[in-house]
Parts: C-alpha cells; sequence; structure tokens
C-alpha cells in the first residue's frame, strides 16, 4: 500500500495568493517580536516562493510556541526531506502534534500518511483515519480507503467496500478513482460479471477519467499501466460498439460522473455483490 499512500501529497497550504518580493515589513517585525502567527505567516511567504530553506526558521520558532499549523507544515517538510533532511518520525510527532490541537480532515489525511510511511507501517491506524476523512466526505480519503480494502492493507479484504468507495470519490470527479472502478469493473472485483458489459463499462469510466484530466501528475496514470489497461478493454469491445462509444466519446467525457454511474448501473446492475450504498 505504501506505492499507493504516496501519490497524497501532504497539505502544506491554506490558500494562495500574489506575493510581493519580499515579506510585509510589518508582518516580519510581529515575527521578530516573538509574534507565533507571524512567524507561521513568515515561513509561508517564503514556501511559496519555493525558498524553503528560509521558511524552516520561521515554522521552527512558531512550533516551540506549539502553533498547530506550522507543526503541520513543518511535520510535512521533514516527512518529505523539502528544506531539511528526511526524518519520517519526527515529521510524524509533528503532524500528529497538530493534529491533536487542530483535528481537521487534513490532518487526518496526514497522520494516516504518517502511519504508513514510517519505517514500520501501521497499516491499521492509517486506515482508520482514512475511513475517518472517507466519512466526512474527503474524495482523496474514499479514494485510498478504497484502495486499502481492494489491497487487504489495515483491513479484511473487501471489494464490495472498495467499489463503494470508489465510487463515492469517482462521484467527486476523483479521476483516479474513476479509473481504479474501472478496474473492478473490468475485472468483476465487488460487481457482477456481466461479460462485454463489464469491458464496456470499465472503458467508458477509463475514458471519463483521461478526458477529464482532474489528475495533473500525467506519471501516474503511466505508473498506473492506463494506456495498457485501456488497451485490453478496447480488445473486448466488439467493433460496431466501440465505433459507436467512440462517437459519443466527448458526450461521455462532459458527462459528470453522476449521469456516467446510471449508465454503467444500466449495464452492469449492482446486487448483492457491489451494493450501491454503504455496506454495513
Amino acid at each position: 500500500m505504501k506505492k499507493t499512500l504516496t501519490s497524497i501529497l501532504l497539505a502544506l497550504a491554506f490558500s494562495s495568493s500574489a506575493f510581493a518580493a519580499e515579506p510585509d515589513a510589518a508582518l516580519r517585525a510581529q515575527a521578530e517580536q516573538g509574534n507565533a502567527e507571524a512567524q507561521y505567516q513568515m515561513a509561508r511567504f517564503y514556501e511559496r516562493q519555493n525558498e524553503v530553506e528560509k521558511a524552516v526558521p520561521w515554522y521552527e520558532k512558531a512550533v516551540a510556541q506549539n502553533h498547530a499549523k506550522a507543526q503541520n507544515n513543518l511535520g510535512a517538510l521533514y516527512m518529505w526531506g523539502k528544506g531539511v533532511a528526511k526524518d519520517t518520525e519526527k515529521g510524524c510527532k509533528l503532524i500528529e502534534a497538530s493534529h491533536a490541537q487542530m483535528g481537521s480532515i487534513t490532518g487526518t489525511l496526514n497522520v494516516a500518511a504518517c502511519n504508513d510511511q514510517r519505517e514500520h507501517p501501521d497499516f491499521r491506524k492509517a486506515f482508520e483515519n482514512y475511513k475517518i476523512a472517507a466519512e466526512q466526505g474527503d474524495a482523496a480519503a474514499q479514494r485510498l480507503l478504497g484502495q486499502m480494502y481492494a489491497s487487504g492493507d489495515g483491513t479484511k479484504q473487501d471489494y464490495q467496500q472498495a467499489v463503494y468507495w470508489l465510487r463515492q470519490a469517482a462521484l467527486q470527479e476523483d479521476a483516479q478513482a474513476m479509473y481504479e472502478l474501472g478496474l473492478h469493473y473490468g475485472r468483476a472485483q465487488g460487481v457482477p460479471d456481466y461479460g462485454k458489459a463489464n469491458a464496456i463499462a470499465a472503458y467508458t469510466l477509463m475514458k471519463s477519467a483521461e478526458g477529464k484530466q482532474v489528475i495533473t501528475d500525467a506519471d501516474a496514470f503511466r505508473k498506473a499501466h492506463f494506456a495498457e489497461n485501456l488497451a485490453k478493454l478496447e480488445s473486448k469491445i466488439p467493433p460496431e460498439q466501440k465505433a459507436q462509444m467512440e462517437a459519443f466519446g466527448e458526450f461521455i467525457r462532459a458527462q459528470p460522473m453522476k449521469n456516467i454511474l446510471a449508465e454503467i448501473d444500466k449495464l452492469v446492475p449492482l446486487d448483492k455483490t457491489a451494493p450501491s450504498r454503504k455496506p454495513k
């Protein structure tokens, strides 16, 4: 699961805007006088400018005053070794301290990622944290929870649950979830096996993911063998149906996922094998 979970980016920022070349003089003065929020904002300024080395000392000053957001951001830098020597354990402790104060969805996701990245990963804790965030509606957490159910990391392998959570993420236009949901339909994992109908459903989902381009990291698709899997599905679709699908390709890509899944449910009706509602 580590390769899957590392795709999640620990959230370092809360908002962004246009930036000046140097921080505001008044802000710097407040930071130098020991104001923790000003120190945090100084760090954010430099991080936004891609001057992470300058951000680190200001984060450290704010962390010394128990500033929760600074703990989260500095922890993430240690997790990924940005501007500091990589120290996963130190990063995780900072992120956990931040989450204990804020309890945000972002913090929950970061704690889950920590539990995967440690030298001795605790997949069960990662699973529990992703589940919390997923139930609060976070699309990335829903996708990652679906992946954990599919792989059996941190929980009993359950393709029904995997399909359910991937569908929830796909409904929020998460392209990676669309792609992985397509794989489940193509393999009849967690959904009924209707033969060629599964291939059509899978192809539709994967083309939707490709067309919407929600994922900005093209390499993520490459690593997931996107083109290879799409070609395999295309080979299973009768020529006349494939031509018809290609003719409606633009229409499919323009549709919200809610509409696409409604059509897919007609092709591959969900039953007890793959519930459309959250499994108990």
